[in-house]
Parts: C-alpha cells; structure tokens; sequence
C-alpha cells in the first residue's frame, strides 16, 4: 500500500475500474495538509465511454492543489 500511495503522490490521480459494475471507472487524488500523510481523498465516478479520464485527473490534481493552498492560508 505505501508503494502505491508514493507512486501515486508523484504521478499524481489514481485511476481505477469498479470490481462491482464493469462500466464504471473511478479517478481518485489523495489531499495532503501540511504532513506526508494524506487527511481525505477526492473521488470522481463515471460511465467508461462518458469520461474523459485523463482530462477529469488534470482537473481532480488542480482542485487538490486549489484546496490545499486555500486550507494552508
């Protein structure tokens, strides 16, 4: 689990398929606040041949990094 958590922190959203209904696809960012650890994650669900997965990851890591640099002050 750390290898994942450490390749994902640098390459940035994790991109997975639903094991309990095959067309759905998830795009999920982990929310750092100050420490290593993350503290939530942001999570984006949708149809495979409706999502634009790449395009909804660039926008989940810019929300991220939004919400981290207005949480930090």
């Amino acid at each position: 689990m750390n290898r994942e958590s450490d390749q994902i922190r640098s390459t940035g959203p994790a991109y997975a398929k639903s094991e309990y209904v095959p067309e759905l696809v998830e795009v999920a960012a982990p929310v750092h606040v100050g420490g290593t650890d993350p503290v939530a994650a942001i999570v984006v669900g949708g149809a495979v041949n409706q999502v634009d997965l790449r395009g909804i990851g660039e926008i989940l890591r810019d929300t991220v990094k939004n919400l981290v640099s207005v949480s930090a002050g």
